[in-house]
């Protein structure tokens, strides 16, 4: 065999251990589990060709936007769950909208427009419907952002992940959220575990919370403290559509709060008459594995990582749970074939 043939052969392996290598950073980069509870449990398409078939249409051409990074899908006007997806095609994200003509209640039971400014990040400015009326977003990804269009970055932390958005340029602007409970910080505070829901945090919730603050992202960690599942609660009371089948926010009524919220947590404002709490639970991982009980769970083996962030620095545990093991692909060919590629330069 010449030396050409020999080349073309060399370099064509070295593509494939390289594609290999990609996609195996792309299956860490994913969650075992997703679904979503809001009137019916909803799992969202894994990838682009599943939503495709399921009806979704895409709303963006270029990868990064002004309101999120990624490829943004919806179905028949639903705005509460719009999964987005990598330039890999598989789901890196969801985003939902409110509209911005909702009214609600301050501290003094007096009327507010929402979203309160100062929840603005991490409510984003979206854009206006045909009416004129503006929208907000909340965007959350399940892996760091700079991998969503980039998936060779090398500055970016890999391994599943859970983000939010937190400003207008998403790959820096962002809240990293703890993959364990031990590293929340004090402002994260607990509130009711429910099974297949596991244990909720709050953020700055207290009885002197002003209920304007109601901070819309709250966290459910599992028996063993680990992230399992996030969602979205907002003061408000958005419209349905009353399609059969169709998605919805949960409605939660003060008689409600204990599922989800500490007894002696809330601000007296809560339980004004006409205050409204609405939201969405995201599940990372099995429901029934989040247990609000002693539990036996595959036993992890953390890691240790120091990740910058635009706003803080913050050493995180990485869980490793039941990954398949690291093929020779992934770890030695790809160093093989720069060798491979070395001698054949000196020999041509």
């Amino acid at each position: 065999m010449d030396l050409l043939a020999l080349s073309v052969i060399l370099v064509a392996f070295c593509f494939q251990c390289t594609w290999q290598e990609v996609s195996s950073w792309a299956d860490r980069d994913s969650w075992n589990y997703l679904s979503l509870r809001y009137g019916i449990w909803h799992k969202p398409a894994p990838t682009i060709m599943a939503a495709l078939r399921d009806g979704y249409v895409r709303k963006n051409n270029n990868c990064k936007t002004r309101n999120h990074i990624g490829f943004l899908y919806h179905r028949h006007g639903d705005t509460i769950s719009m999964p987005i997806y990598d330039s890999n095609g598989r789901i890196a994200g969801i985003q939902s909208s409110i509209p911005g003509n909702m009214w609600g209640y301050n501290s003094q039971n007096k009327t507010i427009s929402l979203p309160p400014p100062n929840l603005i990040p991490p409510f984003l400015h979206g854009s206006q419907n045909s009416r004129g009326i503006p929208w907000y977003t909340l965007t959350a990804y399940f892996k760091h952002p700079r991998l969503i269009c980039n998936p060779t970055d090398t500055k970016a932390r890999r391994g599943r992940g859970l983000f939010i958005q937190m400003g207008l340029n998403a790959e820096s602007e962002y809240m990293e959220i703890p993959l364990h409970s031990k590293d929340l910080s004090p402002h994260w505070v607990k509130g009711t575990c429910m099974p297949q829901m596991g244990m909720h945090y709050f953020m700055n919730l207290s009885r002197d919370m002003p209920c304007e603050n109601l901070y819309p992202v709250f966290l459910m960690y599992n028996t063993e403290g680990q992230l399992g599942a996030f969602g979205w609660s907002f003061q408000g009371n958005p419209s349905q559509r009353n399609i059969p089948g169709d998605m919805s926010w949960f409605k939660l009524e003060p008689t409600f709060y204990p599922f989800l919220f500490g007894s002696t947590q809330l601000p007296k404002c809560m339980h004004y008459e006409k205050f409204r709490v609405s939201g969405m639970h995201i599940w990372l991982r099995d429901p029934n594995t989040m247990l609000c009980t002693a539990a036996t769970v595959p036993v992890t083996r953390p890691t240790t990582t120091t990740v910058a962030t635009s706003r803080t620095q913050a050493t995180v545990d990485i869980a490793i749970e039941s990954q398949e093991p690291i093929s020779l692909s992934d770890s030695l060919t790809p160093n093989l074939c720069v060798i491979m590629l070395t001698i054949l330069m000196l020999v041509l």
